[in-house]
């Protein structure tokens, strides 16, 4: 066996030689590779030893005999030369360079075989190696922690150079210095090295490196560009990172720690694709130039085709949020919320978004699991990107996210310690956010709706041939990855920023003027912050084909206005009073005349100062007189019972009365009716009753109620619609039409309301669809006027050819 290996076994240094001569291409780098050679061979002292390598290489290799001796013979002649300096009497070999040895007491050899290293005088007396490697500098980084750092290549005869990071510690302690080298490979110092040696080492080299910028967070940068992790986009054009990480602006330098060769992990799973394997710096890669399968203009046209209205919000926020640095300036950033039943489609709408930004393997940050950290990391390391935050619910979330996500509409980050004694860091809010979740937050007066623009998805069931193959060619784009698209809108930020406050002034001013012209109560909140996303498709849409018009984006947030702002009015404090005024009047627990009048006027009066106000209309307008005395004791009581919280007290109520669209003001003297008979004179508050969601005016003649079976065929007249009771609980309302057995067809048809808690039907039943009906029909007959509803126990769709469709649904 051993005769065996004897006969395949090479000794290394011919093995070397045999590489540098395969790699040699042209003359002069087979002459560089016998000087290499060379190199290895005049390390060894023993002249036998020496002879025997050479006779090998010789034998083995095409190198001439005369070329490599020729090489060694020089390499002993400038180790034996010696020259004295003048003025210092300094004993150093030829190849030394005088001024570097007189301005440091340092020089050093490059590709010199063992000889490569640092050369320190020592003791005045000798010139001695301590060291087999010498560092190349690179660039200095302006530290971003308070700790400065440096960039070289480390140098050793016959191996690549390698990249190192070098903290300023690194040249105050030799021990320190030892152990960063070794750690890198085999770099050793010699016996000899020492803090003289370190220090001299550091003058000769220390003013070498380029100063450079370190990126402490990526996307757009305040000089002006935007950064990915292994590129810039600067004045319309794409520059790239070096090897190391670097690239220059102008006449700066910046460094991308992601995309330099000194974090980089070659480690790939058996697909090819790299691992992280601890690597602090791999989640920047998401952010990665690299061009994009199709256009910007495709992609947002393609959104539409699958998203339909539900594209505009999103296409739209990430326009904003390209350039959410300028438009912080002057409004507030919404944040994008959508919410919905589990499978509606919620996560792709959003991820739609998401990766047009980031890569595919990219993850949103997943509410119920991130860390505090974590999460204000994700807040602020990409300018002007979107964020995907999953699974929020107030209710079960850490409360520090729910928090975040209200103070993030006014930009307020997290103050945390520094760990400097006295010294705090704030995390920044740089991106824009978009947050998904099952049902929409309404704590705190819907204060996180009102910061928001809120889309709600339904589940429509299963997906058409069309809607597979809409998603397949999408998952295609993003796979191969879209965030080269990003410079094409880019492009336009001068644009942007010319025509943003005028477009954005142009925009609210409409829709405020529409809304009004409509009879439509809108909040000022969201009609800024829809008209965000109006200006900023506006602007964009001038310069590209994002797949829909000016008016269609116009009426979407028009309708996104007037509705979220009827839903805040609902769950806020204020509409929850209304509510619950409408409750204790169906219980007859508030009457009308004891403690509040509606009567139909041209003129009221009310308190400004010391002299009453007349307020004069063109027409007869129905006013509601409010009194407090009872009604509020009343709230009070049903809110504790029903939520099982405090209420606001009784002066907070009135301040929010300010706010009300509908409010007019306190009238000093009103008539009521007094509790133990007669009348009496007081203050009360005044509304609009049109513009309240009241309904105080019903009959109270004595009703004849009937219970019955029902199970007929009806045709559908209202579409249904998602109510929610006083409890809180969810239900689907729609109206049907039928006809009395024995009537003609066509004539006396009769109408009812039907309900059901199936809420995914939502979409089947539309209007002037056939259905069949089961369940118990209501009548409640006061005087001449009858009302008839449905508690539904079964449906079933009637097809054109009279088949009947049982829907799969458990009541």
């Amino acid at each position: 066996m051993q005769k065996e290996i004897n006969k395949i076994a090479e000794h290394g240094i011919v093995w070397y030689a045999k590489k540098l001569l395969e790699r040699a291409e042209h003359p002069t780098d087979i002459n560089d590779a016998v000087n290499k050679v060379a190199g290895l061979l005049i390390g060894f002292k023993d002249s036998l030893i020496r002879e025997f390598y050479t006779n090998e290489i010789l034998d083995n290799t095409s190198i001439k005999k005369a070329n490599l001796k020729n090489a060694l013979s020089r390499l002993d002649k400038e180790k034996e030369t010696i020259v004295i300096t003048e003025d210092t009497n300094l004993r150093l070999p030829k190849w030394a360079d005088a001024d570097r040895v007189y301005n440091h007491r340092i020089d050093w050899r490059e590709n010199a075989g063992l000889l490569t290293g640092y050369w320190s005088h020592e003791n005045n007396q000798s010139f001695t190696q301590v060291t087999n490697f010498i560092i190349k500098p690179l660039y200095i980084l302006k530290s971003i922690n308070g700790e400065t750092k440096r960039l070289g290549l480390l140098h050793v005869h016959g191996k690549e150079d390698q990249l190192i990071e070098i903290p300023s510690k690194a040249f105050n302690s030799v021990e320190f210095f030892q152990t960063m080298t070794k750690d890198r490979g085999y770099y050793k110092t010699e016996d000899s090295f020492s803090k003289s040696s370190l220090n001299r080492i550091f003058s000769a080299i220390g003013d070498k490196f380029y100063e450079a910028e370190e990126f402490s967070y990526l996307g757009f940068q305040p000089e002006g560009f935007f950064a990915y992790s292994n590129a810039v986009f600067v004045n319309n054009q794409l520059s790239y990172c070096n090897k190391y990480g670097m690239v220059q602006v102008g006449n700066n330098h910046f460094f991308s720690p992601s995309s330099s060769e000194i974090n980089d992990n070659k480690r790939t799973d058996e697909e090819g694709k790299r691992i992280k394997d601890g690597n602090i710096y791999f989640n920047d890669k998401s952010l990665t130039y690299r061009e994009a399968p199709v256009s910007f203009e495709t992609y947002c046209q393609h959104l539409v085709k699958m998203h339909k209205d539900a594209a505009l919000p999103l296409i739209c926020f990430g326009l904003a949020t390209l350039f959410k640095d300028f438009i912080v300036r002057y409004e507030k950033m919404p944040l994008l919320y959508g919410y919905g039943q589990v499978e509606s489609g919620k996560s792709t709408w959003a991820e739609a978004l998401y990766w047009l930004f980031f890569d595919h393997d990219s993850k949103a940050f997943n509410l119920n699991q991130g860390t505090v950290y974590a999460f204000w990391n994700r807040m602020g390391r990409f300018q002007n990107c979107v964020q995907l935050f999953n699974e929020f619910d107030e209710n079960s979330n850490n409360p520090e996210f729910v928090r975040a996500f209200k103070a993030y509409y006014d930009q307020e980050g997290r103050d945390r310690g520094a760990g400097v004694k006295g010294k705090v860091e704030t995390q920044e809010v740089r991106c824009g956010a978009i947050i998904i979740g099952q049902v929409l937050s309404t704590q705190g007066d819907g204060a996180l709706p009102t910061r928001s623009i809120a889309v709600e998805f339904t589940n429509k069931g299963g997906r058409t041939a069309k809607d597979k193959e809409l998603f397949d060619t999408w998952n295609k784009w993003i796979i191969k990855g879209m965030g080269g698209s990003l410079i094409e809108p880019l492009k336009y930020r001068r644009y942007f920023k010319d025509n943003f406050i005028t477009k954005f002034n142009e925009n609210l001013n409409k829709l405020k003027q529409t809304m009004t012209d409509n009879g439509d109560s809108f909040k000022e909140r969201i009609a800024k912050n829809y008209c965000i996303l109006l200006t900023a498709g506006n602007i964009i849409g001038d310069k590209m084909n994002l797949g829909f018009s000016y008016e269609s984006l116009f009426t979407y947030c028009l309708n996104g206005i007037i509705n979220l702002s009827k839903l805040i009015g609902e769950v806020d404090n204020l509409g929850i009073f209304w509510k619950t005024i409408d409750f204790l009047y169906e219980k007859g627990e508030i009457a009308e005349g004891t403690d509040f009048r509606i009567e139909t006027e041209m003129k009221v009066k009310k308190n400004s100062g010391k002299e009453p106000q007349f307020i004069e209309y063109n027409q007869p307008t129905d006013i509601l007189y409010l009194r407090l005395s009872k009604i509020y004791s009343l709230y009070a009581q049903s809110y504790r019972q029903t939520s099982g919280n405090k209420p606001i007290n009784q002066k907070t109520l009135e301040s929010y009365f300010l706010s009300c669209r509908a409010y007019i003001g306190v009238n000093p003297s009103m008539s009521f009716k007094a509790p133990g008979g007669g009348r009496q004179i007081t203050s009360c508050f005044m509304f609009k009753y049109s513009e309240l969601s009241l309904n105080l005016q019903k009959s109270f003649e004595p009703e004849e109620e009937t219970k019955k079976d029902f199970n007929q065929k009806c045709f559908i007249t209202k579409s249904a619609e998602e109510c929610e009771l006083h409890s809180g609980k969810h239900f689907l309302a729609f109206t049907v039409g039928y006809y009395n057995e024995n009537a003609s067809l066509g004539i006396d048809a009769l109408h009812a309301k039907c309900f059901t808690n199936q809420l995914a039907l939502i979409n089947r039943l539309t209007r002037d669809k056939n259905v069949r009906i089961k369940g118990k029909l209501l009548e409640k007959v006061s005087g001449s006027y009858t009302t008839r509803t449905i508690d539904c126990s079964s449906i079933t769709i009637v097809n054109e050819d009279g088949m009947e469709e049982i829907l799969d649904v458990v009541f």
